[in-house]
């Protein structure tokens, strides 16, 4: 599978809050969600295999900083770990291949070190600042209230008080 960039929404809301709010700090954990379920598309159980490649600048990016890394799953923080060393260490693009066929291939040799990586690896924690998520859904509820009820300028008025909020 290959994830080409940085999960976002294309909704106008979550656009408007992105491209003009600049609210990305506290959509992280909606991120972190959705790179969840990217990884999960390919494995739905400990017995799945698969190889992830992540293509995208912007989504390399988010995941080198740790407060973002520190939002997913210990097991898949590792298994991102594992990646950008292996792929730090390849320098053709037979390597490359080689490498993702002894991952498909369940080779032994490459079986034991991801086990092993697995076992040795410590994974970040971060605390997610609960008030700013709760800030930023119910700016949300608001902004939906609002503009439901066609009253464009307290909808407006609404998400702009929940970007101040956090």
């Amino acid at each position: 599978m290959v994830i080409d960039d940085l999960p976002m929404g294309s909704g106008p809301l979550e656009r408007f809050q992105w491209e003009y709010l600049n609210l990305s700090d506290k959509l992280r954990s909606t991120v972190a969600s959705r790179i969840v379920q990217s990884f999960g598309r390919i494995s739905r159980g400990m017995s799945d295999h698969g190889v992830v490649l992540i293509t995208g600048q912007a989504l390399i990016g988010w995941l080198h900083l740790p407060a973002n890394l520190g939002l997913l799953p210990g097991f898949l923080q590792s298994q991102i770990r594992l990646g950008h060393e292996v792929s730090g260490n390849l320098t053709s693009t037979e390597e490359f291949g080689d490498v993702i066929d002894k991952c498909l291939t369940r080779d032994n040799a490459w079986t034991t070190a991801y086990n092993d990586w697995m076992q040795d690896a410590a994974p970040d924690s971060c605390k997610e600042h609960s008030q700013e998520a709760v800030d930023v859904a119910l700016g949300e509820a608001r902004f939906i209230e609002a503009m439901w009820d066609r009253d464009f300028e307290r909808a407006a008025k609404s998400i702009k008080r929940g970007a101040k909020a956090g």
